[in-house]
């Protein structure tokens, strides 16, 4: 799974992710692309669609993230909502 994290100029930081499975140095060429175009550009991710002015952007950060830290964070997640769940039904 990708991050990626978009920096445009007196904006705020776009953070999306993508479940590919493209080697990052691809990824990140095909992110190259999108900041040499001089048209508004899509990027479709997993996480959702954005539209850019590759004018205006400044940087593209792009990470792998590792399937385990992404499968143990969503764990903790899990076992934080189900301890809200229990606390809730303690307190009724």
């Amino acid at each position: 799974m990708k991050k990626i994290v978009i920096h445009q100029e007196n904006s705020e930081i776009i953070t999306l992710l993508d479940d590919d499975s493209t080697d990052i140095e691809s990824y990140s060429n095909e992110m190259v692309k999108v900041l040499e175009s001089q048209k508004i550009c899509i990027i479709e991710t997993t996480s959702g669609n954005v539209l850019l002015k590759p004018t205006k952007i400044t940087s593209i950060f792009v990470t792998e993230l590792e399937e385990a830290n992404i499968k143990k964070d969503s764990k903790v997640k899990k076992e934080k909502n189900k301890n809200e769940i229990k606390e809730d039904v303690i307190r009724d």
